[in-house]
């Protein structure tokens, strides 16, 4: 995973910025499964 770790401190500001966008988006998408199966489950 950690294979074309940047090597300089940008590239890292850079990279670890990225990496916290990606989460936020797969965490946003967690969350709305989450929510649609709550929904399912209130009949």
């Amino acid at each position: 995973m950690l294979t074309n770790y940047p090597r300089n401190a940008d590239g890292l500001k850079a990279y670890s910025k990225q990496k916290q966008l990606e989460t936020a988006k797969n965490v946003d998408e967690a969350i709305k499964l989450l929510n649609k199966r709550k929904r399912l489950h209130q009949f």
